[in-house]
């Protein structure tokens, strides 16, 4: 089986009560992208629209081969490495780990390790993945 061709990977906290400030200072890093409900924002297009929830979000570079496992590591890495902090904002929005995968051709595949899947679970962090495909199988 041949590797995904690319990856990419984000964390990120949502909820209609986030509190931008506060999610970056227990976080212990900025944002790449952040809003909190009801006030404008900037779309990627430039386009500028109102919050409907709020989010805070940081990212890593796409790797072409895809390498979840290197991306969730850089992700986790620059962040707080207080479980409890971890815990505490996993109940209190909804956190996920996004990761897109991008396929070549058919059958491609990715794995994550057993220490990626345990530094995520002990953060009370799902993971979610969106498989992208330009052709119909």
């Amino acid at each position: 089986m041949a590797e995904v061709f690319q990856s990419a990977a984000s964390v990120n906290f949502a909820g209609d009560d986030l509190d931008v400030e506060y999610v970056t200072r227990l976080m212990g890093a900025q944002p790449h992208l952040a809003y909190e409900k009801g006030k404008d924002h900037v779309l990627p297009n430039g386009k500028v629209r109102v919050a409907h929830t709020g989010l805070w979000n940081r990212k890593v570079k796409y790797r072409s081969l895809g390498d979840l496992n290197g991306q969730i590591a850089e992700l986790l890495e620059p962040l707080t490495q207080n479980l409890d902090v971890w815990r505490l904002l996993s109940a209190k929005y909804r956190a996920r780990i996004f990761c897109g995968l991008w396929l070549d051709r058919n059958n491609e595949g990715i794995d994550l390790q057993p220490e990626t899947l345990l530094a995520v679970g002990m953060r009370g962090v799902r993971i979610e993945l969106d498989i992208y495909s330009d052709r119909i199988m």
